[in-house]
C-alpha cells in the first residue's frame, strides 16, 4: 500500500472515474482521537480508497490517503445502500470561475451547472451514494484496520509536523 497526500489520492479517484463514471459510493466518519474526518470512497470495479484529513484553515485541508484494496466485498455494498445520500468531488478552475462571475453568471448558476454536468469553471467529476450512518463506516474501519496502520502513522507525522497537536503558546 502506497500512502500519498490526500490531493493525490483524490486525483487518482477522478482519473478512475473517467473510465467508471457511475457506481461510486462513500462512507464518512470522524476520528475524535486524531481530530480528523475520515472517508472511504469506493467503486466495485476500481477498489476502495481511504482518506484521513483535517481542516488546517478555512481554505486548506491536509491529509493522507491510500488505495486499500482492488476489490470490494458484496456485503459492504449491501450495507452502504442503507441510509444513503449523495456525495461528490468538486474540481474547480478559479480563473474560469472569476471570468464567468465577471460575465454575469451567478455563483448559484455555476454550482447548478456543475451538478448538471456543465463546466462553468466548476466540475463534479465523481459523484455517487454516500452514508453518514455509523454502521457502514464502522464495518469498513474494522475490515481494513490492519491495512490502515501505516496510513495512521503517516497521518500522525503530518499532523505533528503541521502542529495540529501543539498547544497554543
Amino acid at each position: 500500500m502506497n500512502i500519498h497526500p490526500s490531493q493525490h489520492v483524490l486525483s487518482a479517484i477522478i482519473r478512475a472515474a473517467q473510465t467508471h463514471p457511475k457506481g461510486w459510493h462513500a462512507a464518512f466518519g470522524q476520528d475524535p482521537h486524531r481530530s480528523s474526518t475520515d472517508c472511504y470512497i469506493f467503486h466495485p470495479d476500481v477498489g476502495i480508497y481511504f482518506l484521513k484529513e483535517y481542516t488546517k484553515n478555512p481554505y486548506e485541508t491536509l491529509g493522507v490517503g491510500a488505495k486499500l484494496a482492488r476489490h470490494i466485498d458484496d456485503d459492504i455494498l449491501d450495507t452502504i445502500h442503507n441510509g444513503t445520500g449523495g456525495f461528490g468531488i468538486l474540481q474547480g478552475n478559479l480563473q474560469e470561475i472569476l471570468t464567468n462571475l465577471h460575465n454575469g453568471i451567478t455563483p448559484h448558476e455555476i454550482i447548478e451547472g456543475a451538478v448538471a454536468g456543465r463546466d462553468l469553471g466548476l466540475r463534479l467529476p465523481v459523484s455517487g451514494q454516500a452514508s453518514r450512518d455509523p454502521q457502514p463506516f464502522t464495518q469498513l474501519d474494522q475490515r481494513y484496520q490492519t491495512a490502515k496502520k501505516k496510513l495512521l502513522a503517516s497521518y500522525d507525522r503530518l499532523a505533528a509536523d503541521e502542529g495540529l497537536y501543539r498547544s497554543y503558546d
